[in-house]
């Protein structure tokens, strides 16, 4: 398990983001387990994985807004994503108790991976 550490601005967020395939690289290439992070992101997605924090610091995000950022980040297919998290409360995660958080967490990570 790895964890990057530094600084406020020191570029943790910004290299998670690119090891993730959400923000490209700004220069040179990024590969993870051989597989470039510009491409293809089902591919490099298969070999990493996210401990997101008990409550993000990016806003009030809803159960169902998590529950549909998982499924794009696990590539799940469009007509499908509404359908697997339909029951998903729409209320902010911030309001939720422990018990209830980690549902989410478990069903985020589990639901996005069926097929």
């Amino acid at each position: 398990m790895l964890g990057p550490i530094g600084s406020n601005g020191a570029g943790k967020s910004t290299l998670i983001k690119i090891l993730a395939t959400l923000s490209p690289p700004g220069a040179g290439p990024v590969l993870v387990a051989g597989a470039g992070v510009v491409g293809p992101a089902a591919e490099v997605r298969r070999h990493g994985g996210q401990v997101p924090p008990l409550l993000p610091a990016d806003g009030a995000p809803t159960g169902y807004e998590k529950m549909l950022l998982s499924a794009r980040l696990y590539v799940i297919p469009r007509n499908e994503r509404r359908a697997r998290i339909a029951e998903t409360p729409d209320r902010p995660v911030q309001h939720y108790s422990g018990g209830m958080i980690r549902r989410l967490e478990i069903g985020a990570d589990t639901s996005s991976h069926r097929q």
